[in-house]
């Protein structure tokens, strides 16, 4: 019974070690887009990246928010990254930052896309595209974009490769 237990513990060791390996290749990031010209677009949300390539640049590979218009008083969710509007490489930069072919995503309704622009009012503008019309509406805003990691817990982890270790002294000690 104990021999199975031991098992057991190592084998559960050897799964949260399998699992933080491929955790780690995702990073979770914090976002928000201020508007500065008076176009009371604001938005906020969660990226997912790639782990950092050869640039040390990450691609974004997920993204969940709100925003909210405040012109029109309209909020909406964002549902998810969008390949096409603008062209966009989806790509955060080092330093938190996006480039001039900046970051694309879609509601049900609205296409969006915030590129680099240097824009008077803000380096970022916010581009949109209506869905249900058809139309283009070009730069509705201007603002800043930030985007920070949020920090990964790792306790757990330690106490499953913890558990493991103690499971395999047991071993060991059971053998001898």
């Amino acid at each position: 019974m104990k021999t199975n237990l031991t098992k057991l513990i190592c084998g559960l060791a050897l799964l949260g070690a399998a699992v933080t390996a491929t955790a780690q290749g995702q990073l979770t990031w914090d976002w928000t887009f201020i508007d500065t010209s008076g176009g009371y677009n604001n938005l906020n949300g969660t990226l997912t990246t790639d782990a950092a390539n050869g640039d040390g640049n990450y691609q974004i590979t997920g993204i969940t928010g709100n925003y909210y218009a405040g012109y029109s008083n309209l909020s909406g969710i964002i549902i998810g990254l969008d390949n096409t509007y603008r062209s966009p490489d989806n790509l955060l930069l080092a330093d938190g930052s996006l480039d001039a072919a900046g970051l694309s995503f879609d509601d049900a309704t609205t296409y969006m896309n915030i590129p680099y622009t240097g824009a008077s009012g803000g380096p970022y503008s916010l581009y949109q595209y209506d869905v249900i019309n058809g139309r283009d509406l070009g730069i509705v805003d201007v603002g800043t974009f930030t985007a920070t990691i949020v920090p990964t817990p790792e306790p757990s982890t330690l106490a499953l490769a913890g558990l493991g270790g103690l499971g395999m002294l047991w071993q060991l000690r059971r053998r001898k």
